[in-house]
């Protein structure tokens, strides 16, 4: 197993500290980004927005941290906080990942009966 790979497996696990100490120990760029991304990713889906953010911000390639921050910003659309949605969409730099995840919350805004607001 990779150390990205156990990277992932600490992330998944809920092992977020753990996860990010042993991240930041990575030499190569593209390796230590994918790494975030999937810290990142991890501390959305267990509600973890804010932390989550601040680790996509350490993101150096470009486009993890866009395929990261559109996640972030689904996951907080799926948890009804739209408003953060939209703000977390915005930063995304990728224009075709920032159109399908405002996209995603506006869909998610309608189902939730708020019209006015998609």
């Amino acid at each position: 197993m990779s150390l990205k790979d156990h990277i992932r497996a600490m992330a998944e696990a809920g092992q977020f500290d753990l996860a990010f100490q042993a991240a930041q120990k990575i030499k190569v760029a593209w390796v230590r980004s994918e790494a975030f991304r999937f810290i990142a990713e991890a501390m959305a889906e267990a509600g973890q927005f804010d932390r989550a953010l601040q680790v996509a911000q350490k993101i150096e390639v470009a486009g993890d941290r866009s395929e990261a921050l559109r996640f972030i910003a689904e996951a907080m659309a799926k948890a009804g906080q739209f408003d953060r949605a939209f703000q977390a969409a915005q930063k995304i730099e990728d224009a075709l990942l920032r159109s399908l995840a405002l996209r995603f919350i506006a869909e998610a805004v309608v189902k939730a009966g708020q019209f006015d607001r998609a």
